[in-house]
């Protein structure tokens, strides 16, 4: 599989749960933490509020890096850890 992000990556202004799973209602919380960790995210570095965090518009009250690593969890959203 090959998956592209690109490097000005725009994200929802929703909350990290929202912007992995893209709403897709069948993904658990459990699918989404197993992708933010694989991808070197894990929900400390979200803050307090985990993956409740709103990201801001475009993802602006997150790294560069950050929104990256989001970006990837959902392209892999799903895929068994």
């Amino acid at each position: 599989m090959i998956g592209y992000v690109p490097q000005d990556t725009i994200l929802l202004h929703e909350s990290v749960l929202t912007n992995v799973t893209l709403g897709d209602p069948s993904l658990t919380v459990a699918d989404v933490e197993c992708a933010l960790e694989s991808r070197g995210m894990g929900l400390r570095q979200c803050n307090a509020r985990g993956m409740n965090t709103v990201v801001g518009e475009r993802g602006t009250r997150l790294s560069g890096g950050q929104r990256h690593r989001i970006a990837i969890a959902g392209l892999v959203q799903g895929q068994s850890c």
